[in-house]
């Protein structure tokens, strides 16, 4: 190359010296034109052939040869020369080797199919729990227990660790499974929780999804809870040349109202009621849709999609028990419609906010829509002494808002609580409430406030404001008996959510909060198993003063299968990581002067330990052991049992969240 380079020098000098001569720019433009030609000419047959011989000979060393470098001390031949020595090592690794593949020559394959089971949509950044997650569960358990994961829980760490458990690609446990099962259940779920984005991320995800009809049917059903309609009926011609099932026969002339052509989807209803189609819900939202008119209906307990998205374009009057099954996308719809009654609309509000598919925000402006009388405006705090319900908390919230004393403002706000506790409101009415809150600056006036406080903010988060209000009690309370009371409640709480690392070290803390609490069984039952599960242990002397003279004579468990092999998980699982105990037993399973029967129970524990399952499974078995009536209700030894295991994969953070949930839930 550098032989042609200084070529080219030369002949472009020469060039230069014609046209000087000459003064032609003609000229001087085919001077290099020849130039080119014959550089083209040079490089054509003889670079090839340099290339070639370099390629079979050994590899090229591009470290110059010493004679080429312009020294000026030893220093830089001594570097010269250790540059040369790594480099001829170097070769001689890699001259084997490349030797080695010229005779084996290059081996090609082609990749595995990607399985639908085992795709995610989430990334090891964003929460995912490992590729091997099943890893150890039976096939049969995860079959059994997959559809019953409490979607219509009350708890958001519970489905955030579902949502999680769902999106994680994960290799799919060993066994037979019927083709697409695990990823059409995956999907179904998300779509149960309300989480139709993860739903259509972890469709989007399967290779060539739409030539399944199952896949095809849940992709719709996601559109649809989602209101893009245009997205449902620009698909749903092709798919119906193929499939003339009862369902797409009902989204197709769904479609047809919604584009104006009634007489169409008219003569499609007539042809399914001689078909015997026994839909009355959907017969009488497609009558009201092409009538105009407007619908009573008595009674909707489970609307499917296709059935909410003709309730959000139809003029309808629905019946209360709509939301009676919890449903997550239920609640939201409602919630969104204007065009139903307010009513109606709080109440769904407040069950999707505590459903996690409402924001608080949204909650707010629901809210606002509320209008009262004089009278209410002037005594709001009179007629919560008397009524209750979303009526009387938004009556509070608008008094709390337009008032401007915060003593005033903070017994509106304390009153809102206490109802949202009676009526099992409590997490949506701190929602509602939460700005007016989190604007309230901690001081002395306001101490009586300082556990309501701290147990709202913690529900929204904000933890360094909760800070702030225990730290105001905690200096109050040598001075006040008031706030020494109200210290004691709260320090088993806060404990459990860092706010004082000091109360790690407290052994009189269970003893001084059983006094402020007046000993209530229920309650000492609750914080003390939660306690003991993190980690915090309760002092058996403790124990012993929160006995009531009323014995406990029943415990309410989940199935006996999930609650064995829930204890067997959290117990196995803690041994597992201890590797000197496996080593041990392994080298007692060999030990030949041990009789045979112990060592066969030895190798019979350790075998059924190497067979537990993993993170997905101790996720699957605490999720459906706590259940959709979720913290509030489950008996104290389960959710206990439930922490322990998730403690015991290494989720110890979400075990706190979920503990510190469970005691605000229950009041403590």
């Amino acid at each position: 190359i550098g032989k042609f380079q200084r070529l080219f020098l030369k002949l472009r000098e020469y060039c230069q010296m014609i046209a000087s001569q000459n003064r032609s720019f003609n000229k001087k433009n085919k001077c290099h034109f020849n130039i080119w030609i014959v550089l083209i000419t040079v490089i054509f047959f003889c670079f090839p052939g340099y290339l070639s011989s370099a390629q079979e000979g050994s590899p090229i060393d591009l470290i110059p040869e010493l004679k080429d470098l312009k020294r000026t001390n030893d220093s830089s031949t001594k570097q010269y020369l250790k540059r040369k020595k790594q480099n001829n090592d170097s070769l001689k690794v890699i001259r084997p080797a490349i030797a080695n593949i010229t005779k084996k020559g290059v081996q090609i394959d082609t990749l595995g199919a990607l399985n639908s089971n085992e795709v995610g949509a989430l990334m090891e950044t964003d929460g995912a729990l490992g590729f091997e997650l099943w890893n150890g569960t039976p096939l049969s358990l995860v079959v059994s227990l997959l559809p019953k994961l409490p979607v219509t829980v009350n708890s958001l760490v519970m489905k955030n660790l579902m949502r999680r458990l769902l999106l994680s690609p994960a290799k799919k446990p060993k066994g037979h499974i019927k083709d697409n099962w695990l990823i059409l259940t995956r999907i179904k779920t998300l779509m149960a929780l309300g989480d139709l984005v993860g739903a259509r991320r972890l469709l989007e995800a399967i290779p060539n999804f739409s030539e399944n009809s199952e896949l095809v049917r849940l992709s719709l059903e996601t559109s649809l809870l989602s209101g893009n309609y245009s997205k449902v009926c620009g698909r749903v011609p092709s798919k119906f040349q193929s499939d003339f099932g009862f369902f797409w026969q009902k989204v197709l002339n769904f479609c047809r109202i919604i584009k104006g052509g009634k007489d169409k989807a008219a003569l499609g209803l007539s042809l399914m009621r001689e078909a015997g189609v026994e839909d009355k819900h959907f017969m009488l939202l497609a009558d009201a849709l092409i009538s105009g008119e407007v619908q009573t209906i008595k009674t909707f307990p489970k609307p499917s999609p296709l059935h909410l998205a003709m309730i959000g374009v139809s003029k309808v009057v629905l019946p209360m028990d709509i939301i009676s099954s919890n449903d997550a996308n239920v609640a939201r719809i409602i919630a969104s419609d204007p065009r139903k009654s307010l009513t109606l609309r709080l109440k769904a509000a407040e069950q999707a906010n505590n459903l996690g598919v409402f924001s608080a925000d949204k909650l707010r402006k629901v809210f606002d829509e509320l209008k009262f009388s004089e009278i209410e405006i002037e005594k709001p705090l009179s007629y919560a002494d008397v009524r209750f319900g979303p009526r009387i908390r938004g009556l509070l919230y608008y008094a709390a808002k337009k008032q401007s004393i915060p003593s005033i403002q903070a017994e509106a706000i304390a009153r809102a609580l206490s109802l949202g506790r009676y009526e099992k409101r409590y997490f949506s009415t701190v929602n509602i409430f939460g700005v007016l809150i989190q604007n309230l600056r901690p001081a002395k006036e306001l101490a009586w406030f300082a556990a309501e406080a701290i147990r709202a903010l913690l529900i929204l988060g904000d933890f360094d404001k909760a800070r702030s209000w225990y730290k105001l009690v905690a200096n109050m309370a040598n001075s006040s008996a008031a706030e020494k009371k109200v210290l004691n409640l709260v320090n088993p709480i806060a404990r459990i959510a860092g706010l004082s690392n000091g109360l790690s070290q407290e052994t009189n803390l269970f003893d001084l909060w059983l006094r402020a609490e007046g000993a209530q069984k229920s309650k000492s039952d609750v914080l003390f198993h939660i306690n003991d599960s993190v980690g915090f242990v309760t002092p058996e002397e403790i124990w012993l003063k929160s006995i009531d003279g009323v014995p406990r004579t029943g415990v309410v468990l989940p199935d006996f299968v999930i609650w064995n092999r829930l204890q067997g998980v959290q117990k196995l699982n803690l041994n597992y990581f201890l590797n000197k105990r496996n080593n041990t037993l392994v080298d007692s399973v060999n030990d030949k002067s041990l009789p045979k029967a112990k060592t066969d129970k030895i190798k019979s524990d350790l075998e059924s330990e190497n067979s537990i399952g993993g993170i997905g499974e101790v996720i699957l078995l605490a999720m459906v052991a706590i259940g959709n009536n979720g913290p509030a209700s489950a008996d104290p030894v389960v959710l206990g049992s439930a922490l322990r295991a998730l403690i015991s994969v290494g989720l110890r953070k979400e075990a706190l969240s979920l503990a510190l949930e469970i005691l605000l839930v229950r009041e403590l």
